[in-house]
């Protein structure tokens, strides 16, 4: 009886690992679908005309800013001066309508010219008589 007790053990442990075997290829005969998609970029091929352009646009970009910035503070300095000039301007329309009131007052019809030194040719007295001017001789 030892014997067919043996035997009947090895016939289960035999069936026991087919199965084992039928299910595990069974595994196999699944197609499995694995997607594999890559994460490693490359960095694009520059040639060196491209990187020379590349680095002449920065270049340029740098200089406008640069010369932006110059031109901000130009501007500022032309409206200082602007403003300089207009107050001048304004200064010598009160002075000019002051002048032309005085003129009127003392009765000055046309303002005389400036005297010349007394050796040049064509000199001038000062104006005293009115508006009439005498040459010297």
């Amino acid at each position: 009886m030892k014997s067919k007790s043996r035997v009947l053990f090895l016939c289960a442990i035999l069936s026991f690992v087919l199965v084992l075997m039928w299910f595990s290829g069974r595994g196999e005969a699944i197609e499995k679908t694995v997607e594999v998609e890559p994460w490693i970029t490359v960095p694009e091929y520059r040639s060196d005309a491209g990187r020379a352009i590349d680095a002449y646009e920065r270049m340029m970009e740098r200089y406008m800013d640069v010369t932006q910035e110059d031109i901000g503070g130009i501007r500022g300095g032309v409206k200082l001066v602007s403003r300089k000039l207009s107050s001048i301007e304004m200064k010598l329309d009160r002075m000019e309508q002051r002048l032309v009131r005085i003129e009127r007052t003392m009765g000055i019809k046309e303002p005389g010219r400036t005297p010349r030194p007394a050796g040049e040719k064509g000199a001038t007295k000062p104006n005293t008589s009115g508006g009439e001017e005498s040459k010297k001789n």
